[in-house]
């Protein structure tokens, strides 16, 4: 696909979406790596359920868990050298969230896996959209073992291009068993395809289709 784009509309565009000018960003990685982190977060915020109305204690907690989901990310799974590992790790990073999340008791339901996994794995994605990682090689290599981000969209695209029919249940109520089983049916799916080289380059394409 060819695009000409002025600079001054990319900037426009980055602007928009991450809230910061790109040369900045790119100066500030730990500032872009939370900003990841805070988007991911508002991708499924509206599936929770808050006990209290106070947005700075929201604020205060929600921040808290960013900083140490981007640790995680690249102080684990950047390290891991096998798909195998890296859904190990990538399983108990969520498991880390809903345990924060569950003994801060701070919801009005739990914290589901289906939640965690769509934090962590939209942060991933938004990591890849800054392009700032594409020549790190631990980047490189765990990208191709990256999940899926599970929401009822990428569901139906599942659906019609690899025929998977998961349980009938809200994806953010989502527990492991049925999360991992999603994601290894698109992996199976995308050896057979042979179009895409890895899970998280189907998800782009098909996501907005």
């Amino acid at each position: 696909m060819n695009m000409e784009i002025s600079p001054e509309a990319l900037e426009f565009l980055w602007f928009l979406l991450f809230g910061m000018r790109y040369e900045y960003a790119k100066n500030n990685i730990e500032k872009t790596l939370l900003k990841c982190a805070r988007l991911a977060y508002r991708d499924f915020c509206r599936t929770l359920k808050y006990k209290t109305d106070s947005i700075a204690e929201r604020k205060e907690f929600v921040g808290e868990i960013c900083a140490s989901l981007v640790s995680k990310i690249t102080d684990e799974l950047f390290k891991c050298s096998s798909e195998e590992e890296f859904d190990k790790k990538h399983k108990e990073i969520c498991e880390w969230v809903i345990t924060e999340f569950n003994e801060k008791d701070i919801l009005r339901e739990p914290f589901c896996y289906g939640q965690a996994q769509k934090w962590l794995n939209m942060t991933l994605k938004n990591m890849i959209v800054t392009g700032f990682w594409d020549k790190d090689e631990n980047f490189k290599r765990i990208k191709n073992w990256m999940h899926v981000p599970v929401d009822s969209n990428i569901i139906t695209k599942a659906k019609i291009d690899f025929q998977i029919t998961p349980e009938n249940k809200t994806w953010s109520r989502w527990e492991y068993d049925l999360y991992i089983d999603f994601q290894n049916r698109i992996r199976d799916g995308i050896k057979k395809n042979k179009k895409y080289k890895n899970p998280i380059d189907w998800e782009f394409d098909k996501w907005y289709k």
